[in-house]
């Protein structure tokens, strides 16, 4: 994923621009006072106005994020979705973009609550055009096993790939398990503990998701993938828990011997999981 300046030469529009124009949903992330402290809040909003790299975020919605906040001087990322028109095939494509600001001035209600934010926005971002493949609504009734692990190290062996699962399930015990949102071969979208959820984008590590369905076989492998963030969801504050999205880059290639080989996905995703996930289609309602 490359940092860049505007989605498309053709024109020179500019991403915040376009967000504005198409009312896309943004979800900004950083550190507020809200009910006398300093919490990790979740704002959804739009960008209503801009001039120049300044524009005018207006609140919609809020989450206090739980546990404690992470710390960024003026600072705060947030995520938005748009669709681009090709002007010859007049097929639309749709991108997500992350970018960064900084808080000039916020303005807040009569009960003290943030309802917008005057934001500088950062020159460059990054950008990933959004996959086709089809997400299913998850209902955790499907699940036989989902473990999400941010290993140190990448498992290069099968045999330091089970005790990380051994070792996974025995440190994570007192926590609340993770749990599916949604899911395509593409990638999905979890409740996870902050400590599994990183605070910021400084230092992104790999995820390492385990899952299998009730509709598995038992003889069947489990799906195994690397996953990269990509953004937040919504907070479960009664579970201490916060929706991250995340893209599955590689899966586990079950033919390999002793030592690991990885399949690389990105840009179809996994071909095992979407016939796979199939067998729910009378079950599940399908997203494009």
């Amino acid at each position: 994923m490359e940092a860049i300046n505007c989605l498309w030469n053709v024109n020179q529009n500019n991403a915040f621009v376009e967000a504005s124009k198409q009312k896309s949903l943004v979800r900004l992330r950083g550190c507020f006072p809200h009910e006398g402290e300093i919490c990790d809040m979740l704002y959804s909003g739009h960008i209503v106005t801009r001039d120049g790299r300044t524009g005018i975020f207006k609140v919609k919605e809020h989450a206090k994020m739980p546990g404690k906040a992470y710390h960024q001087d003026d600072q705060c990322s947030f995520y938005f979705s748009l669709t681009e028109t090709d002007q010859l095939t007049r097929t639309k494509q749709s991108h997500g973009v992350n970018a960064s600001a900084r808080i000039m001035s916020v303005v807040q209600d009569p009960k003290g609550r943030l309802s917008s934010l005057v934001l500088r926005f950062n020159r460059n971002y990054l950008t990933r055009p959004l996959r086709k493949n089809k997400r299913y609504r998850w209902n955790e009734a499907f699940t036989r096993l989902l473990r999400i692990n941010l290993p140190i190290n990448i498992p290069e062996t099968k045999e330091e790939l089970a005790e990380l699962l051994r070792s996974d399930a025995s440190q994570n015990k007192h926590f609340t398990p993770p749990s599916l949102v949604d899911i395509s071969a593409g990638g999905c979208c979890a409740f996870m503990p902050r400590e599994l959820s990183q605070t910021t984008f400084a230092t992104e590590k790999l995820y390492l998701v385990f899952f299998m369905s009730m509709r598995s076989e038992k003889t069947d492998p489990p799906f195994i993938f690397l996953a990269k963030r990509l953004g937040y969801g919504d907070v479960d504050e009664k579970k201490n828990s916060i929706a991250v999205r995340m893209r599955f880059l590689a899966e586990l290639d079950w033919s390999s011997r002793q030592k690991i080989q990885w399949f690389d996905i990105r840009e179809d995703g996994s071909s095992r999981l979407s016939k796979h996930l199939e067998l729910f289609e009378s079950l599940t309602p399908g997203q494009g």
